[in-house]
């Protein structure tokens, strides 16, 4: 089976809550290359214009609303909104999520309260709205998404403030350094290959594989398929994209964690 049929989404209708963001449009682009049906929703009403905007210039279809996930009957709204349109939802993604950079004794009350409305009650209301459209069907998928771009730039803060640094700590195995110029000597063999076993790409491998879903051929397969693409992708931007002045902003866009 091929990679794409593997991921087909054709028919799918896919909610990304939280579209306004970097890491929710990169995410919007890759469901639909893979045929989902794409509906965005964000409490940044600018925000959730400028990517629809941004996706429709690449010839992507989108269809959109502005909700509070905070707020129980925004949240119904969008849903019954999503049932009237398509009839249907497959796919929700929550990208929703705010953080206080300060230290936790200058939190006030209704800061907190204004995270815990958001992160855990807004979470809360967008799967139990949710259901609604997928339980029927017995079928859907809810995905809740944490960015370590939010502790970056917590860090980041706290650094420009002269509080010092932060330590973060990845749970997850990086194959290289951060870069070209980066040895990767600051790790030991031992690390290197403790975190293999954590690996989420290689762990979907033996998943996939275990489970019938795509044999060792196949997989190799995808894997040079992608690899192709990748080369042939920095093909056209060192070769052919020599008369393309972009703008910073977009070059820089989602690199670095900033404020």
């Amino acid at each position: 089976m091929s990679y794409e049929k593997l991921f087909d989404l054709t028919h799918k209708v896919a909610l990304v809550a939280g579209a306004a963001g970097g890491l929710a449009r990169e995410t919007c682009l890759g469901l639909n290359q893979f045929g989902a049906t794409l509906a965005l929703a964000d409490v940044d009403a600018k925000g959730l214009t400028r990517v629809c905007n941004e996706l429709g210039r690449k010839g992507i279809k989108t269809w959109s609303k502005v909700v509070d996930v905070s707020d129980g009957a925004s949240v119904e709204s969008l849903i019954n909104a999503l049932k009237r349109n398509f009839g249907r939802l497959d796919i929700l993604i929550n990208f929703v999520g705010v953080v206080w950079t300060n230290p936790i004794e200058k939190i006030s009350v209704a800061e907190f309260q204004k995270v815990i409305d958001i992160n855990l009650k807004g979470s809360f209301l967008l799967a139990q709205q949710s259901l609604r459209l997928m339980a029927p069907k017995r079928s859907g998928k809810i995905i809740l998404v944490g960015s370590v771009y939010e502790e970056a730039s917590k860090a980041i803060k706290r650094a420009r403030a002269g509080k010092g640094p932060t330590l973060l700590e990845c749970l997850i195995h990086r194959w290289t350094g951060h870069s070209m110029s980066d040895p990767d000597t600051y790790r030991t063999e031992k690390e290197k290959r403790e975190g293999e076993k954590k690996d989420p790409i290689l762990r979907f491998k033996k998943e996939l594989i275990s489970e019938g879903r795509m044999s060792e051929d196949e997989y190799m397969e995808m894997e040079q398929r992608v690899a192709k693409e990748i080369e042939e992708a920095i093909h056209f931007a060192e070769k052919e994209c020599t008369d393309i002045d972009p703008e910073p902003f977009d070059i820089l866009r989602g690199v670095y964690a900033a404020n």
